[in-house]
């Protein structure tokens, strides 16, 4: 025999901060154990934000006192952790839309899928991005296409493979202003690409 089991579940999901629409499930009438299983607004995968910080807290806090190599190896279970050099870039995936612009404050390096820098820009300037089926146009306002180098016997394109990057000072600021909506982007890692 079992009773089913829906208002005073959801209330007991929702007291404890996870989001439902409809909850119900069949209980055997001995059972004294309900398991619940889910997550809250993310994505259920990897570790969790406020999960790992309370896990963090001193256990007189009423946290669980563990140590980040703890934390890491419960979310975690299986991997390995160990120590690797910081990278100098890092490349940050800011474009996917039909067009932008990207307004520097210092020279910048364009650079293709291969790492290769094909189009040095020595000062402050407006690209505008542009992407026509699968070809992305980098140009500035003299109107030089600078995914496009003149060569015989054919013209070679820059942008038509794999991601594009554009390779900065630190320190120095990017604009961006990705379909009409103004976004300001720090430069910490060097390095952001497209495509």
């Amino acid at each position: 025999m079992s009773r089913r089991v829906g208002v005073p579940l959801l209330v007991i999901v929702t007291l404890l901060g996870i989001s439902a629409t409809s909850v119900q499930a069949d209980i055997p009438a001995n059972s004294s154990i309900i398991s619940i299983e889910g997550h809250g607004w993310g994505h259920g995968v990897g570790m969790s934000q406020y999960g790992a910080y309370s896990r963090a807290l001193p256990v007189e806090e009423g946290g669980g006192g563990q140590t980040a190599e703890q934390i890491l190896s419960f979310y975690y279970p299986g991997t390995s952790l160990s120590v690797v050099e910081t990278l100098n870039d890092l490349s940050v995936h800011i474009f996917s839309g039909e067009g932008a612009t990207f307004t520097t404050s210092g020279p910048i390096d364009l650079v293709n899928a291969s790492g290769n820098v094909f189009a040095n820009i020595p000062a402050a300037t407006v690209l505008t991005v542009v992407r026509s089926a699968d070809i992305i146009s980098i140009s500035t306002p003299d109107n030089i296409d600078h995914c496009i180098e003149s060569a015989q016997p054919e013209n070679i394109q820059h942008c038509a493979d794999g991601p594009i990057s554009i390779d900065l000072i630190e320190g120095e600021p990017v604009h961006t202003a990705v379909i009409g909506q103004f976004t300001n982007v720090g430069t910490s890692g060097n390095s952001y690409q497209w495509g």
